[in-house]
């Protein structure tokens, strides 16, 4: 009767290269899920901000057909001396 031979084979090292690597592509992926989500919510805080700066504020609109002309003048005269 002829015994079969049990093959051992030292795969400590490889799974450690594999878990390594593993390792490193779940941080790359959660770098740039991060990434893209910071990227994401910058720009649709750019597009609130644009939208809410477009529109005076309420109670500046009917501020400036109310102040006569010579205000102004005045105001521009006390930020610029030479006016």
């Amino acid at each position: 009767m002829k015994r079969k031979r049990l093959i051992m084979l030292d795969l400590s090292r490889e799974s450690k290269r594999i878990r390594q690597l593993l390792a490193t592509g779940r941080m790359f992926v959660t770098i740039s899920l991060c990434s893209m989500i910071f990227f994401v919510v910058i720009g649709a805080a750019s597009i609130v901000q644009r939208e809410a700066s477009a529109e005076p504020v309420s109670g500046m609109k009917g501020f400036a057909a109310s102040v006569s002309g010579g205000f102004f003048w005045t105001d521009a005269g006390n930020g610029a001396s030479f006016l």
